[in-house]
């Protein structure tokens, strides 16, 4: 317990500094020390999965930043700025990560439990949820691909099939727990 409280400390710690810093030494150093982290705590392979949609978005956030940005700056100052602000998205999601990955839910749940109760009751809901939601992501890619899916290069045309039936399946979860709440009187 004591042990959990003291890792979100450093992950809030942390996330403040990579929020609020401009210095592109800083934000390398916490984007490799995130990097091992999240490697140590975890297969190669999830790391791999976290990283892609993660460099998709800093291409994104590159792109329309230097191209599309009406600021007055110079386009090699759009770009460093934009660079930045994929290293800090970057950082920040691999720096959650690690914590998620090396606390338990529990640990996790009890960290917060000065909230009152019905916030511990959400976060706990919310925070269960996200493997169950990332389990069905890849059952239904597995299902796609069967039925002779391709991805492309195209991020909306590849993952609208797979967008659209992972938030069905959400929904129809949300609406389960919340008969099961409100059946037990608890909402």
């Amino acid at each position: 317990m004591k042990k959990s409280k003291i890792k979100l400390i450093i992950l809030l710690l942390l996330t403040t500094i990579t929020l609020f810093t401009r210095q592109w030494s800083i934000i390398i150093i916490l984007l490799s020390a995130a990097t091992f982290i999240t490697i140590a705590a975890n297969s190669y392979y999830d790391f791999i999965q976290r990283i892609k949609p993660l460099l998709i978005i800093s291409i994104l956030i590159i792109i329309f930043n230097v191209f599309l940005n009406p600021a007055t700056i110079t386009h090699t100052e759009k770009l460093f700025l934009s660079l930045l602000t994929s290293g800090k998205i970057i950082t920040l999601s691999l720096l959650v990560f690690a914590f998620t990955s090396t606390t338990s839910l529990k640990e996790i749940i009890s960290i917060f439990s000065f909230l009152p109760k019905k916030f511990c009751l959400a976060l706990t809901i919310s925070l269960s949820i996200i493997p169950v939601i990332l389990s069905e992501v890849k059952k239904v890619k597995i299902v796609q691909e069967s039925k002779g899916l391709k991805f492309s290069w195209n991020p909306i045309k590849s993952f609208m099939p797979i967008i659209i039936p992972v938030i069905h399946r959400s929904f129809q979860r949300a609406e389960q727990i919340a008969l099961i709440l409100e059946t037990r009187n608890i909402a």
